[in-house]
This record gives structure tokens, sequence and C-alpha cells, in this order.
């Protein structure tokens, strides 16, 4: 006769201090991967911060070399500016100080950058024509220093380029330009007195050691002849 034998079972349920150290594991190590995630994050963070401050710098390092290196250019290209001009200057005084101490040819007299000669006697034209075989043309006076050296010149009245053939009263130089400065004697010009009757008075002469005067064109004179030297600068 077998005897029945009973059991006594319970759930065995875990012991509380277990289940609270398993918990807090699970949410350290939750806390540790979001710890490690923003370390992570700041880390980046500073990386890139780290190379756009050194982007910027690098940037300001070249553009700061950039500006030294051109302005080093600009002012080096400056001296040599003003090294040119003043060798052009220098250059072009002795070119002047040559060109002054030029002669002019056999029977010419020079005054400043001009030879002149004293030449024949006949009309206006004639003396155009014949300056101009000899290389000049009648003279053309552009100062009151060249006036005194022509007055002083010859004791001779003379035929000077100037005319007012085309139009009555606008006196112009042989070469087509208008007088800058006059040297009329007192009255003068006239035309001759042309209310009068007289004969037209279209060309000029300076009167012996006098100013200006018009004559008509076919009376006869010397004339006085101008042309440059042959050194030019």
């Amino acid at each position: 006769m077998m005897e029945n034998v009973y059991f006594n079972t319970r759930p065995i349920k875990p012991a509380p201090n277990a289940s609270r150290k398993i918990l807090e594991g699970s949410n350290n190590s939750k806390k540790s991967t979001c710890l490690w995630v923003i370390i992570i994050i700041i880390i980046i963070l500073v990386l890139i911060i780290a190379v756009l401050v050194a982007g910027f710098v690098y940037l300001y390092l070249r553009h700061s070399s950039l500006a030294a290196d051109l302005s080093t250019k600009l002012s080096s290209m400056t001296e040599e500016r003003d090294w040119l001009n003043a060798a052009l200057a220098n250059k072009t005084e002795e070119l002047k100080r040559l060109k002054q101490n030029e002669t002019c040819p056999l029977g010419w007299k020079k005054f400043k950058y001009s030879c002149y000669i004293l030449s024949g006697c006949g009309s206006w034209d004639d003396a155009k024509e014949e300056c101009r075989n000899l290389g000049g043309d009648l003279v053309v006076i552009d100062s009151a220093d060249e006036q005194t050296f022509l007055v002083a010149y010859t004791k001779k009245s003379f035929w000077i380029g100037l005319n007012d053939k085309e139009n009555e009263g606008s006196w112009k130089w042989i070469d087509g330009t208008s007088p800058a400065l006059t040297f009329w004697v007192e009255k003068q010009p006239d035309n001759g007195g042309k209310d009068y009757g007289a004969k037209e008075e279209d060309c000029a002469h300076i009167r012996t050691g006098e100013g200006w005067n018009d004559l008509p064109c076919s009376y006869c004179l010397n004339w006085i002849c101008e042309k440059a030297n042959h050194f030019t600068v």
C-alpha cells in the first residue's frame, strides 16, 4: 500500500534586490550609451569648429600675405615710375641743352631754338618763296623776347610771316595760326587808310627799330627767314 506524498509547491519569486540591480544595470547602460553619443557629438562639433577656425585663420593669413605682396609690388612700381620720370626729365634737359648748343648754318643767326637770316628785297610773296627755298619760312613771332631780338637784328624794315589776305582784319601767321601776341605800332594796322582810297595793306612788316605795320604785299622790302635747328628734341 502506497502512501500519497504531497509537495508544497509555491512560485519562486526573484529576490527584490536582484530585480532592482538588473533594472539599475539596464538604466546605467542606457545612460552610458547616451553619454558616449553626447561625447561623440561634442567631439564632432569641436572638430568642425576647429576646422572652421583653421580655415578662417588660413584665409586671413593668405589675404594678409596677398595684401602685403600687393603693397610691396605697388611700392616697387611707384619707385620705378618715379625713377623713370626722373631719368626722362634728365634726358629731356640734356637734349634741350644739346639743342641750344647747336649752331646754325653759315650765314644764319641763332636765337634760342631757331635760326634766322636777313635776305633779299622783294614782295611778301617773293619773301615767302625764297624762305621756303632755304628750308624755312617767313619768321613767325611767338614771344616778346623774339620780337626784341628781331628789332635789334637789323636796322632795316623787313617782312614777317603775317597777313590778312584771306579775310580782312583776320591776321594769320604763314603757318595758319593766329598771333598769340601782337606788337603793332600805334594806330596800326589801318589797311592803308582804305576809306581814303589807299591801296590794300594785307601784309605785315617790322618798321626800322619799331613794331609791326601793315603794307601792300607788293612793296619791295627785305625779309627775315626762320627755321628750326636741325637738331630737334
